[in-house]
């Protein structure tokens, strides 16, 4: 499995080449554009935990704020929930 570290935006150009490459790459960049044009899939890890975002990069963060946004809202609705049984103790 190729490991490819793009440091600058120069690799840019080559990511027409990489595209057609049909093999699994690990890619580590902070070119978002580079990101965009090269990736179809993200696998982030977080805690220990590996997740796995179909789309480029612009869609992963899409994603992931709404999956944030998500859990936000389900531990909001949980804490009113746990208020709610405390008060009728």
């Amino acid at each position: 499995m190729p490991i490819i570290a793009a440091i600058t935006n120069s690799l840019l150009p080559g990511a027409g080449y990489l595209q057609s490459q049909d093999v699994p790459m690990v890619v580590v960049s902070h070119d978002r554009e580079f990101l965009d044009q090269l990736c179809n899939k993200l696998v982030e890890t977080e805690q220990g935990v590996a997740t796995t975002y179909k789309g480029n990069y612009t869609e992963y963060v899409k994603t992931k704020e709404e999956k944030i946004g998500q859990q936000w809202a389900a531990w909001e609705k949980q804490q009113k929930e746990i208020a709610r049984q405390v008060g009728d103790l």
